[in-house]
């Protein structure tokens, strides 16, 4: 039996070697620096064989457990558990929060983007091009030429077709509102086009009255505060979609605001209807005369809200809301279709009946003279009758017995006197120089019908006199 080798023994001296004398250790001594341990190293220490080396595609698992090659649930967490320890090991050995440096770098270039030229030039250039039409053209048109719905469509045609050149123009994906910018001035250059050829067969056609062509006009005036709002829409909703701001509490308190407004213009509203009610109805127009309240007034302009009027017996203009003329009476005086006058005048009470049929006669005979003759005013000056005599008439009227006397106490000599000129037909134009409008010749008649009455007035109070004596 072979002998067994011998273990050689250790020197002496290893045996008796003195042991390490114990020192202070500290963190830093123990903690690896970060570039020797990081996640990575972390992760490919405690990383699953089946996971350096590639998944195998997922089985189904059986009633017992997890087939041949699967993963279990518990491995599974145990996987997370390791991808989120090295996101803290990134976070605790470089001392800075785990940022997302991706998304940080996202909002830096859209904070860089608002503050270039690209960015906003579509916005400015559309807003430019709808203020030149509006501020610029638009004045300078109406500074020539009235308002009316053919030239004031017409503008606003152009104004919107501009709008849709420049937005092709210079849109590009990086501009602010691209899509809505595009939108709205697609939809207003069809919308401005309807509109211009409506107002187009509007002034074609000659069964449209008068007052209809004041209404369109009227509208007309509509379509520069119009393009401002077009403006404001613009680059409020170029930059909420830029911004991606939630204003939904916003919109809410407006359309709070907005409904109060709403109650308290209701006044205002209601001048805007009977607006369309004054021109629609045809009550009047300008340079007519109406009787509101009692008194004259010639019509300057009708507003949307109120009519402008001159006061004849103060000389002054009137601003009167439209609901106070069209809710309640007002006539139309320069429509009229005559004009006359209808007075008494009082004759002796012990007067002859002969006397009495004598003053009639007379007063009669005068009547009809004049229509041949004419007449002399106060001032000298020779006339032309202004008297309908064959409308006029002359009779006894009114008469009062007196109690207790056998004869009557009162006559009354009745005159109704028509009048040849009123408002609605001025008299005959005998001056030098062309013919003004009948609007402006209404009140022509005036002055010499007050010197006809005054005439005849006197001249029978002359009849009067003169049979009372006899």
């Amino acid at each position: 039996m072979p002998a067994s080798p011998s273990v050689p023994a250790r020197p002496e001296e290893e045996r008796t070697k003195s042991s390490p004398s114990p020192r202070l250790l500290t963190l830093d001594d123990i903690a690896p620096p970060p570039s020797t341990f990081t996640s990575e190293s972390f992760m490919a220490q405690n990383t699953l064989p089946s996971e350096s080396a590639g998944l195998e595609p997922l089985t189904p698992q059986g009633a017992h457990g997890p087939s041949e090659g699967g993963i279990t649930p518990a491995q599974r967490d145990h996987m997370e558990s390791i991808r989120g320890g090295t996101h803290a090991l990134d976070s605790d050995f470089s001392r800075k929060p785990v940022v997302d440096t991706n998304k940080a770098r996202d909002e830096q270039n859209v904070m860089n983007q608002w503050f270039t030229w690209e960015f906003w030039q579509l916005m400015v250039l559309c807003a430019l091009t709808i203020l030149f039409f509006s501020d610029v053209v638009s004045p300078l048109v109406h500074w020539k030429y009235e308002h009316s719905l053919i030239l004031d469509s017409g503008i606003f045609f152009a104004q919107m077709v501009s709008f849709v050149v420049v937005a092709a123009i210079f849109s590009s994906p990086r501009s602010a509102g691209n899509k809505t910018t595009l939108t709205l001035a697609t939809i207003m250059a069809a919308l401005s086009l309807l509109v211009f050829l409506g107002a187009a067969s509007m002034h074609c056609h000659h069964h449209v009255t008068k007052q209809m062509h004041h209404v369109a006009d009227d509208l007309g005036g509509i379509f520069k505060p119009f393009s401002h709002l077009i403006v404001v829409f613009l680059v409020m909703q170029g930059v909420l979609e830029e911004s991606a701001s939630d204003w939904a509490n916003l919109v809410m308190i407006g359309s709070a605001i907005a409904l109060g407004i709403a109650f308290a213009m209701s006044g205002t509203v209601k001048d805007i209807v009977c607006y369309i009610f004054i021109r629609l109805d045809d009550y009047f127009a300008e340079d007519e005369f109406i009787y509101f309240q009692g008194e004259l007034y010639l019509v300057k302009h009708i507003y949307w809200r109120y009519t402008e009027a001159y006061r004849m017996a103060t000389r002054s203009l009137t601003f009167i809301p439209n609901s106070e003329i069209a809710c309640n009476a007002v006539n139309n005086q320069s429509r009229d279709d005559a004009r006359f006058i209808q007075t008494e005048l009082p004759l002796p009470s012990a007067i002859a009946a002969a006397a009495l049929e004598a003053i009639v006669k007379s007063t009669w005979t005068l009547l009809k003279s004049v229509e041949e003759t004419g007449f002399t005013a106060t001032n000298c000056e020779q006339y032309e009758c202004q008297f309908d005599v064959s409308k006029s008439s002359v009779w006894i009227d009114n008469v009062k017995p007196s109690p207790g006397a056998q004869d009557f106490a009162c006559w009354n000599l009745q005159l109704k006197l028509f009048g040849k000129y009123y408002f609605s037909k001025p008299p005959k134009w005998n001056k030098e120089g062309p013919e003004p409008a009948m609007e402006a010749r209404q009140l022509e008649w005036m002055p010499l019908w007050n010197y006809q009455v005054e005439w005849f007035m006197l001249e029978v109070k002359k009849i009067i006199e003169s049979n009372s004596k006899a």
